[in-house]
């Protein structure tokens, strides 16, 4: 049910125009009946409202700490959705001289979604099968007394632990914020991955390991030229496209440059004489 395929060419479109897009992963339930939550991929079509860690190394930036986007919510909905009292609480910032650093005025609210990755401590263990098990998960096995000694069964077969380490894990806790609230905080259910992608065109580092983005129009010296080039290219392809062929007396095509035009496929049409 997320439209995937419309929400990816338009974050090509927008990472060509702009030089970089973004899009999202939320859990919501199925309907409004049901509590069953799926994933679902979403957009924004402001990529300046998504914010990612920089110390991100991956492409897609999905191995940082953080990352998050804002929304604006009408406070009419605001108020159906969280109540009255958290809404009359969150004041308006009309008076600011910069609207892109507003975040309430008379009529709306910005909502943040963050996410934030925690560590926790935790065990990995090594079974006698070759497998390995987090501690959680090691918990769960199901436990049997032998001779007075405790044994775990995996998938019906006893096993015992060769080696355990402690390791360093995450978790992502998914944070809705709306001034000084937190409307909502839950785990997303990954482990690593941030569910907030970075789209990129052909981006650079600077020598300070600063990252610059830039549109595919950015080294064009005249981008509305280059705009109505490719549309003309464009134009032209669909006209060519033909590669009919058809059969015609040589009388109709006896001038030399009625036969130019004819006698190639490439040009317009075929015609065999």
């Amino acid at each position: 049910n997320s439209d995937t395929k419309k929400i990816f060419q338009e974050c090509l479109f927008k990472s060509i125009v702009g030089g970089y897009a973004g899009f999202h992963c939320l859990t919501k339930y199925k309907n409004s009946e049901s509590f069953d939550l799926e994933p679902k991929i979403d957009f924004l079509e402001d990529p300046n409202q998504y914010y990612w860690d920089i110390s991100a190394k991956h492409t897609c930036k999905v191995d940082g700490m953080y990352a998050g986007f804002k929304t604006r919510i009408s406070r009419r909905k605001f108020k159906d959705t969280y109540g009255e009292e958290i809404e009359t609480q969150i004041g308006s910032d009309a008076n600011s001289q910069s609207s892109s650093l507003m975040f309430a005025d008379d009529d709306s609210i910005t909502q943040i979604d963050d996410f934030e990755k925690e560590s926790y401590e935790t065990t990995l263990y090594k079974l006698s099968d070759n497998s390995t098990l987090k501690e959680d998960d090691f918990k769960k096995l199901e436990e049997i007394e032998v001779d007075g000694n405790k044994i775990k069964i995996k998938d019906g077969v006893p096993v015992n632990v060769l080696q355990k380490r402690k390791l360093i894990d995450y978790k992502i806790i998914h944070r809705q914020i709306a001034g000084d609230f937190i409307l909502e905080e839950t785990e997303f259910p990954s482990e690593e991955m941030l569910p907030v992608i970075f789209v990129d065109q052909k981006s650079y580092f600077t020598k300070q390991g600063q990252q610059i983005t830039r549109s595919f129009f950015k080294d064009v010296k005249d981008s509305q030229k280059f705009l109505n080039y490719l549309f003309t290219q464009s134009a032209y392809l669909i006209k060519i496209s033909r590669f009919d062929q058809f059969m015609a007396p040589r009388k109709c095509v006896a001038a030399p440059d009625t036969t130019n035009i004819w006698r190639e496929p490439s040009v317009v049409k075929g015609v065999l004489p």
